[in-house]
């Protein structure tokens, strides 16, 4: 069965939207550990 591009594109934006959540997450637990080091 053929997948719509509609489906398609809402699976790659989902993906995209958790990659930059993870990216996000990951930066702002380095930033917190590098502050924390610091004091």
């Amino acid at each position: 069965m053929p997948v719509a591009i509609k489906d398609t594109l809402m699976i790659m934006i989902s993906f995209a939207a958790l990659i930059i959540a993870l990216l996000t997450l990951v930066v702002a637990i380095i930033v917190a550990l590098n502050q924390n080091t610091k004091k």
